[in-house]
């Protein structure tokens, strides 16, 4: 009997192709077909097996359909046939299942497939457009499905597959698709359910899709169905989830012993990496303890992979380790560690070792070691990112890392636009064996709350050189910034336009040390104990106030002109500057300069300097303005 099935329900929707025969199962024995090749799948029985079925399919042309008017578990102790034909095996149809579930939890197989062919794979597929669906596999097979590189536009939908030894999900070729898929213009199928393997799913072939899969999980989103690998990349231009029409189709991979998503493989110069767009990484979506078991949950050594809109979680001392091969890479708009609705921890740390990584607008919450870690990196941006709190609606909800960002052994980068806050211990930023990196807009601290500091805002260690802190703010930290005066002192750390409040230190050359200037500046040390500027006199009854000023540091120990930015202070105990309300230009040594100063409502003045060659000096002491004419007595009296 031939017919053609188009369903209208968008879940289950099939390629529109004609079928060139439907066999309908109605045996669960392993029978073979007693003829095969002429066009009806009969046994010794008299009844169709699915091992029939698919010999009668391969012995037709064109693109055949298997159903089933039977459920329960077929019992297969030899091989089944390779499918070599267009052929769409579709479980959906048997009695009992639920063909109108929306959400692969309701969508339990009916028809379960328990093999022992030992190895290779219980389906092995040869042919171009196969579908499989809603099968469940379970094997001392090496394999459960197997797509080999003679094939093509396969799609698995709706199976759960495993426990099997070896690979859950095989693929040797491209252009295929594991779950949901994009069908004239529509997002079609509910996903699979992948457990209990070695490797969930191993690609080896490009341009693959992976949406909607529950790996290591089951489809509750709670119970561990772990493999020891989730998904194993070897290839380029994967999709690991996709986004369509301003939503996420992601995966569920979490549970997995080893790892959870590894995209590796050297790949040339001329294709692209992985794309890992929306899944759930070592957490799930409605879980509320972190699932992830792996020291490893996310590993990338593919170059230009894009990593997008993803939860990301681990267990503690975790790694997510994106390798020196994985130039270029762009990390944006993922939440590391926490979702909105409750607080789950990040668990480690974000490796970065790659050149020209960009990681930008993602949260960072609950890691027990540095969030992110980049290491020997030349040229990296990491902007608009938060660290250490999740947004609510209620405000900000504290879930602190150890530490949020450290940098060492790199040079070339940005770090611009992010808001650190809430560490616990380790501080936000420190900085080894850095040059060249820009530190602008990023705030240490949240404005709004007294408890959001950061311990130390930012480290400037040893071998720090052409660093530029610009335009940043510090709030409520014990040390806004601190140097380090081990190893090779840092130089050329320029900090300029500052927002400075409730800090317990401010610009702090030496940690824990109170330097007072030197005559002439001989004395060495970071940013060469650049001494502070000095205000000889502050002239006139009210604002704008001009200033006389030095900069007592001779030609051989500072690098001239010297800027002076002078700050309205903060009502701290420790000088600090709140506002920057002017900046002068301190030409020679031993010259008097003078500046017009508008100090707004401030009571009082401090001062930054900073030399040629970008070595700013700490705070200088806070200066008084002279209180401005009492102009009322009363509401009559004036005084002259």
């Amino acid at each position: 009997m031939k017919r053609l099935l188009v369903t209208l329900c968008f879940i289950v929707q099939m390629p529109a192709v004609v079928h060139a025969a439907t066999f309908v199962v109605d045996d669960l024995s392993s029978q073979s077909d007693t003829n095969p090749g002429d066009g009806e799948c009969r046994s010794l029985e008299d009844t169709c097996t699915l091992s029939g079925a698919i010999t009668e399919a391969n012995a037709l042309p064109g693109a055949d359909r298997i159903e089933f008017s039977v459920a329960g578990t077929i019992t297969e102790s030899t091989f089944f046939p390779e499918i070599t034909d267009s052929l769409v095996i579709d479980a959906t149809t048997a009695p009992g299942y639920n063909s109108a579930a929306t959400h692969l939890r309701d969508a339990e197989p009916v028809v379960v497939i328990e093999s022992n062919p030992g190895f290779s794979g219980v389906l092995v597929i040869v042919a171009p457009d196969v579908s499989i669906l809603a099968l469940e596999i379970k094997s001392d097979a090496n394999r459960g499905i197997i797509i080999d590189d003679s094939a093509s536009n396969v799609w698995i939908d709706r199976c759960h597959i495993g426990p099997v030894p070896s690979f859950g999900i095989q693929i040797e070729t491209s252009s295929n698709f594991i779950g949901q898929r994009l069908e004239n213009n529509q997002v079609v199928g509910l996903g699979n359910v992948i457990g209990g393997t070695s490797l969930g799913i191993g690609i080896n072939g490009e341009n693959n899709t992976v949406a909607g899969n529950f790996i290591g999980v089951r489809a509750d989103g709670r119970t561990i169905f772990a493999n020891e690998f989730g998904i194993l990349v070897n290839s380029s231009n994967t999709d690991v989830g996709f986004e369509f029409d301003s939503e996420f189709y992601g995966n569920v991979i979490s549970g997995n012993t080893n790892g959870d998503i590894s995209a590796i493989g050297v790949v040339d110069g001329l294709r692209a990496g992985t794309n890992i767009i929306g899944n759930y990484i070592g957490f799930s979506p409605n879980a509320l303890s972190v699932q992830s078991m792996a020291d490893t949950p996310l590993f990338i050594s593919q170059p230009r992979a894009v990593v997008r809109g993803n939860r990301i979680g681990g267990a503690l001392g975790s790694i997510f380790s994106v390798r020196e091969s994985a130039v270029d890479i762009l990390i944006e708009d993922n939440e590391f560690g926490a979702r909105p609705a409750f607080a789950i921890p990040m668990g480690g740390t974000l490796m970065i070792e790659a050149n020209g990584a960009q990681i930008t607008n993602n949260q960072f919450a609950g890691s027990d070691l540095a969030a992110v870690d980049i290491s020997g990196v030349t040229g990296f941006e990491l902007a608009d990112n938060r660290f250490g709190f999740i947004e609510t609606f209620q405000g900000a909800l504290s879930l602190p890392n150890f530490a949020d960002l450290r940098i060492s052994n790199s040079s070339f980068g940005t770090v611009s636009g992010n808001r650190f806050a809430f560490t616990d211990g380790g501080g936000a930023v420190s900085l080894n064996d850095v040059s060249t990196v820009v530190l602008s807009s990023n705030t240490f601290g949240l404005a709004s709350r007294v408890d959001s500091g950061t311990g130390t805002g930012l480290f400037i260690a040893s071998s720090v050189s052409d660093i530029d802190v610009e335009g940043n703010a510090f709030f409520y930290n014990d040390s806004a910034i601190v140097f380090s005066d081990s190893g090779t002192v840092a130089e050329g750390v320029m900090i300029t336009s500052v927002e400075m409040r409730g800090n317990g230190t401010a610009v702090d050359l030496i940690d824990n040390l109170a330097l007072a200037n030197d005559i002439g500046d001989p004395d060495e040390g970071p940013n060469r104990l650049q001494n502070t500027p000095e205000v000889l006199s502050v002239s006139g009854t009210q604002s704008p106030y001009l200033l006389q000023y030095l900069v007592d540091s001779a030609s051989e120990f500072s690098d001239y002109p010297i800027t002076v930015e002078f700050y309205g202070a903060s009502d701290d105990a420790t000088p600090q500057g709140q506002t920057l309300l002017a900046t002068g230009t301190y030409a020679a040594p031993g010259t008097v300069a003078s500046l017009s100063v508008d100090t707004a409502n401030f009571d009082g003045l401090v001062a930054l300097a900073t030399d040629a060659s970008g070595n700013t000096s700490e705070f200088s002491d806070k200066v008084p303005l002279p209180a401005p004419p009492l102009i009322f007595m009363d509401r009559f009296e004036l005084v002259p």
